[in-house]
């Protein structure tokens, strides 16, 4: 995982800033995230697990595969 941290020149001109509790801070919250996704991601294989409920937004991602499917068959033909 990469991630960066970017703060104007003030803060790190700024003695009483603690850029690198900051930074350590983000790195474990990153890292517990990472973890639960993982632990949640298993979860989801379950067979007993059928599909979620999508979110409006997510209705556009969720035909994204069909769109690629015509647009390959528009293209050969």
């Amino acid at each position: 995982m990469t991630a960066e941290w970017l703060f104007s020149p003030e803060a790190l001109a700024d003695p009483t800033a603690d850029i690198d509790n900051i930074v350590a801070f983000g790195r474990q919250v990153l890292e517990e995230d990472a973890d639960i996704c993982e632990i949640n991601q298993k979860g989801l294989r379950s067979m007993r697990h059928k599909a979620g409920v999508l979110m409006p937004e997510e209705y556009e991602i969720a035909s994204l595969p069909q769109l690629g499917a015509r647009t390959a068959r528009n293209a050969s033909a």
